[in-house]
């Protein structure tokens, strides 16, 4: 099974409930505001932000 790379969160709370500790390291987590439903462009501009991430491991 690949690691997650994109954790969508909806809400108020950061929680890596269902993310296995090791999956962490390697995911971008990004926070949506509170909707009853995403539409097509909302989930676009996730994905355009998602993809100028660069994940450096400390460096």
């Amino acid at each position: 099974m690949p690691d997650p790379d994109l954790a969508l969160i909806y809400g108020y709370s950061c929680s890596t409930h269902g993310l296995l500790p090791w999956h962490t390291r390697t995911t971008e987590f990004l926070m949506l505001p509170l909707y009853v439903s995403i539409t097509v462009k909302d989930f676009a501009y996730i994905l355009e932000r998602y993809n100028k991430c660069v994940q450096r491991y400390g460096k």
